[in-house]
């Protein structure tokens, strides 16, 4: 049996995250999770953001944002 992928939720590390979103992503990966569900983080640089979530060998299962967000920043 294949074990389920299990993510963590950004928003319980977010303080960690803001002080440096790229270590933070990589010891998630570290401790052995799969993916992460990206809480609202609009201060950081996509494009920067994606690359960490790479570099730490994880895939985005979820992102939680309002819709006001989402619809605001669709394109």
């Amino acid at each position: 049996m294949n074990p389920i992928p299990v993510s963590l939720q950004t928003w319980s590390v977010r303080e960690d995250m803001k002080a440096d979103f790229a270590r933070t992503l990589d010891e998630i990966g570290k401790i052995g999770y799969a993916g992460v569900e990206l809480a609202t983080h609009r201060d950081f640089d996509a494009a920067a953001l994606k690359s960490a979530i790479g570099n730490a060998g994880l895939k985005v299962s979820a992102l939680g944002m309002s819709y006001a967000d989402l619809d605001a920043n669709l394109n």
